[in-house]
C-alpha cells in the first residue's frame, strides 16, 4: 500500500507494516504479530500541521520518539528517530523537520481520549491515549484544509483537527 502525498514524509510512502489490532486479520496471519501504528519508509518526518511537542523520548535502541499535541484529545507519536530536531514544550508549524529516520523505517501511531474501537494504550505527558490506525491522518491532514477552511472531514480525521484549526460545526 502506498499513500500518496504523505504529509509526514513529504512524499508517497510505501507503508512496510499496516495498523494491526486484531487476530483474526489477514494483516495478523502474515505479519504475525499487533502493530499500533504503520511503518512506512522515508528517510525524514516532518510535522504535519501546527502542534506542541509535549514529550521526547529515547528508547533502549537509543532511537527517539517524539510526541506532538495537535488538540487536546490527539496526539501524534513520530518514531524510530535517529536525529531529533525539536524539544518538548517547543510549539513547532506545519512542515518542519522533526528528525532522520533510522532504517529509513518510520513508525507513525495515532493516540486519542478516545477509548471505544482501540485496543492499546499510551501514557504521554501524564495523560493517558488510546492508538487507533493513523492511515487516515497520515494521508489527510492538509488536503482537509484549505486557505484555513475545513473541507469534507471524514469521521476518522474530524477528532484531530478539532481545535486544531477551528471548530467543525456538526
Amino acid at each position: 500500500m502506498t499513500i500518496t502525498g504523505c504529509d509526514i514524509t513529504h512524499s508517497d510512502a510505501e507503508v512496510i507494516i499496516p495498523y494491526i489490532d486484531d487476530v483474526s486479520s489477514s494483516a495478523y496471519r502474515r505479519y504475525k504479530m499487533l502493530h499500533d501504528g504503520i511503518t512506512i519508509l522515508s528517510s525524514s518526518a516532518y510535522s504535519p500541521c501546527f502542534g506542541t511537542v509535549v514529550d521526547v523520548g529515547r528508547t533502549v535502541d537509543g532511537t527517539y520518539t517524539v510526541s506532538i499535541l495537535y488538540n487536546p484529545n490527539s496526539v501524534i507519536r513520530i518514531c524510530n528517530l535517529e536525529t531529533c530536531n525539536v524539544k518538548a514544550g517547543q510549539d513547532i508549524p506545519t512542515n518542519i523537520c522533526i528528525g532522520s529516520v533510522k532504517y529509513n523505517k518510520l513508525k507513525v501511531e495515532h493516540a486519542t481520549t478516545r477509548k471505544e474501537g482501540s485496543s492499546s494504550v499510551v501514557r504521554v505527558d501524564g495523560n493517558t491515549y488510546y492508538k487507533h490506525d493513523p492511515t487516515a491522518i497520515v494521508s489527510g491532514f492538509n488536503k482537509y484544509i484549505a486557505d484555513g477552511v475545513l473541507q469534507d472531514v471524514p469521521e476518522s480525521v474530524k477528532l484531530m483537527l478539532t481545535n486544531n484549526r477551528g471548530t467543525i460545526d456538526e
